[in-house]
């Protein structure tokens, strides 16, 4: 049997299906090729949500009717998608962040649901980014039939840190 991986992509989008081909004979040697379809979303580069001005350095009121506009006016749409990625950037090496996704309406004015929080801290490693920051490991919850996520920064710990967050669905 042989093999050829391929992939029908839209460059526009980013977004790809990718394939993959395989020719092989039956039991009475007749060829026949089969073509298996992998469904992929676009890729996997979540943008900033949280901290795009400045990094965040204290944590979001736990009054969800006093969210802060930083949050509420960065909903995610999740639409068919079922997987929130989370990325969290730390301006210090020894920071962590609690990250709570709260599960809005589809008009994204309404809380419907609170999420397992899930701490992000940077692990044994301090990985850092050209900006010299440190990157903490991602997380992910899923979050398959909901309208809109908001993220909640939930606590931040660490000395003078401040945190940018960065989701995607996927």
């Amino acid at each position: 049997m042989s093999e050829q991986a391929t992939r029908i992509a839209d460059h526009a989008s980013g977004d790809y299906i990718a394939t993959r081909d395989a020719n092989e004979t039956d039991a009475a040697s007749n060829a026949r090729v089969i073509q298996e379809f992998i469904a992929c979303g676009s890729p996997v580069a979540p943008s900033t949500v949280r901290g795009s001005a400045a990094s965040v350095s204290s944590d979001d009121t736990s009054d969800l009717d006093s969210l802060p506009a930083d949050l509420t006016g960065n909903l995610i749409t999740v639409g068919d998608k079922k997987t929130l990625i989370v990325d969290v950037i730390h301006d210090a090496d020894d920071g962590e962040a609690d990250i709570t996704p709260i599960v809005f309406n589809s008009a994204g004015d309404t809380a419907l649901a609170v999420l397992e929080t899930k701490t992000c801290d940077l692990g044994a490693l301090d990985f850092q980014n050209a900006a010299n920051d440190y990157v903490a490991q991602r997380q992910t919850w899923d979050v398959a039939g909901a309208h809109k996520i908001g993220i909640h920064i939930s606590g931040i710990g660490g000395t003078s840190n401040g945190v940018v967050v960065k989701a995607t669905v996927n």
